[in-house]
């Protein structure tokens, strides 16, 4: 998914991993969340809508390896566009859908 999907599969992800972590913990097996953003692609290259917050394959490979080496639960890139993500999720909900149509509309 890219930053300017919607946010509902993304944050039903999200919840599930929790659970999962705190699940398996006790088992000592280490479960990690990645959350990536726009990464260029080729099939990102055919997108009809921009996306200023693209990075390149590179600096994603980076972002992930430094983050599974930081042991972080969330490994999110790039920050930028996945702060904006965040933001948005924690908005009451009165505010988040007419937010996230506002977006959808604009893709």
């Amino acid at each position: 998914p890219t930053c300017t999907d919607c946010g509902e599969t993304n944050s039903a992800i999200s919840h599930y991993t929790e659970s999962l972590k705190i699940e398996l913990e006790c088992k000592d097996v280490e479960v990690r969340l990645v959350i990536p953003g726009s990464v260029r692609t080729p099939l990102t290259d055919k997108n009809y809508f921009p996306t200023p917050t693209m990075i390149e394959p590179e600096a994603a490979a980076k972002a992930l390896a430094s983050g599974l080496l930081s042991r972080a639960f969330e490994i999110h890139f790039p920050k930028k566009c996945t702060y904006i993500m965040q933001i948005i999720n924690v908005l009451p909900r009165w505010l988040y859908f007419p937010f996230s149509r506002l977006m959808k509309r604009k893709q």
